[in-house]
C-alpha cells in the first residue's frame, strides 16, 4: 500500500463517493489491488476494509445502501434498452466494491445497522431484493436479447451480486432470516437454476463459469454451516444446489492435486459433510432421496478427496443408515473451533477475518469462540485486541469516529 494504510483508505473511500463512474471503477480497482498484493496478507486487507467502512462515520456505506433503497430497485429496469443499460452500469463497479468490502462480518454489521446502533430488518430486505433483482435480471436481459455470450458487464453484475449475497447471508442471521422468509416463487435455492444451467454456462467463459460455481457453493455453505438455517435449507433445494454444482463441475478441474482444494466439488464435499456428521440433517437429507441424488456423483467426491474415499467410506453409507468407516483425518475438523473455521473458508471466496483496527497490531485475527476484540461504541466498526491499541489509534480514528448518517 503506497504511501500506508490511512492513505489507501483516504483514497478508495473518497473515490468511491464520487459520482463518476471512472472513479467509482477506480476505487474498485484499489480495493482489488489490496485484495491480491503479494506483499499484503488477508489482515492487512481485512483492516482496510474496516477502515472504508469507518470512513467519515459510514459515508460509503451510506452511499451503498442508497443503491438499495426501493426506489433505487424500481429505476434500475426501466423500459428501455439504453435507460437498462445506465442502470447497470452504475452498479458496474458498485457492486464489485461492495463484494469485497462486505467479506468482512464488521462491514455487513456496520452496514445493516442504523444511526442507533440497532440491526434494521427492512435494510435486509432491501439489500436482498436488489441483490436478487441483479442477479435473475442479467439471465432475462440475456435471454430476451438472445444473445450468445454474456457480456463481461453481465459477468461483473451478477458475480458479484451472487458474492455479496454470500456475504451477507454469512455474516447476519437477520439475513438469512429474510432469506428464508416464504414466497409465491420457487423455493429459494432453485432461483438460481437458470443460472446453473448447461445453456447460461455455454455463454461463459471457463474462468467465469468456475466463479458462478464457487459463488454458488459458497452462498450454499453460509446456510449449510448456520446451525438455524440447515434444515431449512435442505427444504428449500440445497441438496439439489449442491448436485447440480457437482453435475456442472468438469473432472479436468480435480486432476492437479494442488487445485483441487479451490475447486467447487471441494467446496461440496466439505458442505455435505458437515450436514452428514449431524443427525437431524442427515435424516433430512434421506427423506429428500439425496442417495440417488449424490450416487451419479460419487467419482468427483472422491477425485476431489482420492485419500479418502468420500463416497465408499462416508457419503453413501451415512446416507443409507449403514456403518461409517472413522478416519482420524475427518474426525479432527469435528471440535467447534474446527467447524467455525471451515465455515469462514468455505463459505466465502476470500478470507476476510476480523482484525484489530491498529495498523501496527500483531494480534492477528479476532478469536472465532470465546471473547472477541471490544468494539467501538460510538461507530460500531472499528475493533481493537486492547484498550492500549484503542488509545493508540484514536489518533486517526477520532476523524472518521462518529454515528452512520
Amino acid at each position: 500500500m503506497e504511501g500506508g494504510l490511512d492513505q489507501t483508505v483516504e483514497r478508495c473511500a473518497s473515490m468511491l463517493l464520487l459520482e463518476d463512474l471512472n472513479q467509482i471503477k477506480a476505487g474498485r480497482k484499489l480495493l482489488e489491488a489490496v485484495r491480491h498484493s503479494p506483499d499484503l496478507s488477508n489482515d492487512d486487507f481485512s483492516r482496510v476494509a474496516q477502515e472504508v467502512a469507518a470512513f467519515q462515520g459510514g459515508a460509503v456505506m451510506s452511499r451503498f445502501l442508497s443503491f438499495v433503497t426501493p426506489a433505487s430497485v424500481s429505476r434500475l429496469y426501466l423500459p428501455g434498452a439504453d435507460s437498462q443499460l445506465e442502470g447497470l452500469k452504475r452498479f458496474l463497479h458498485a457492486t464489485p466494491a461492495l463484494c469485497h468490502l462486505t467479506g468482512s462480518k464488521i462491514v455487513v454489521d456496520r452496514f445493516l445497522r442504523d444511526d442507533t446502533g440497532t440491526i434494521q430488518k427492512v435494510r435486509a430486505e432491501n439489500v436482498h431484493i436488489q441483490l436478487m433483482n441483479q442477479v435473475t435480471q442479467v439471465v432475462d436481459v440475456s435471454e430476451r436479447m438472445k444473445s450468445s455470450m454474456f457480456n463481461p458487464l453481465e459477468i461483473m453484475t451478477f458475480l458479484a451480486s451472487l458474492e455479496c449475497l454470500s456475504n451477507f447471508a454469512r455474516a447476519s442471521k437477520t439475513f438469512r432470516d429474510v432469506m428464508k422468509e416464504p414466497t409465491e416463487q420457487r423455493k429459494t435455492f432453485e432461483q438460481f437454476s437458470d443460472l446453473r444451467s448447461s445453456k447460461n454456462l455455454a455463454k461463459m467463459t471457463a474462468g467465469s463459469s468456475l466463479r458462478l460455481r464457487l459463488g454458488l457453493a459458497c452462498l450454499a455453505a453460509s446456510f449449510a454451516f448456520a446451525e438455524d438455517s440447515q434444515l431449512w435449507a435442505i427444504d428449500s433445494g440445497l441438496l439439489k444446489l449442491l448436485a447440480a454444482i457437482y453435475e456442472a463441475s468438469p473432472l479436468r478441474e480435480l486432476c492437479k492435486r494442488n487445485q483441487r482444494g479451490g475447486s467447487p466439488v471441494y467446496r461440496c464435499n466439505k458442505i455435505l459433510y458437515r450436514l452428514l456428521t449431524l443427525e437431524a440433517t442427515t435424516e433430512k437429507a434421506r427423506a429428500h432421496n439425496a442417495l440417488e441424488g449424490f450416487r451419479p456423483h460419487r467419482r468427483k467426491m472422491n477425485a476431489a478427496e482420492p485419500e479418502l474415499a468420500l463416497w465408499r467410506d462416508y457419503f453413501g453409507p451415512r446416507l443409507q443408515g449403514t456403518r461409517v468407516v472413522e478416519k482420524e483425518e475427518l474426525s479432527e475438523l469435528q471440535s467447534a473451533e474446527n467447524w467455525k473455521h471451515a465455515e469462514e473458508v468455505y463459505s466465502a471466496m476470500f478470507q476476510t477475518p476480523v482484525v484489530c483496527s491498529w495498523k501496527l497490531c500483531a494480534a492477528g485475527r479476532e478469536p472465532v469462540l470465546g471473547k472477541g476484540f471490544s468494539m467501538c461504541a460510538r461507530c460500531h466498526v472499528a475493533r481493537y485486541c486492547s484498550k492500549e491499541h484503542q488509545k493508540s489509534h484514536w489518533p486517526s480514528h477520532k476523524v472518521h469516529c462518529r454515528k452512520m448518517p
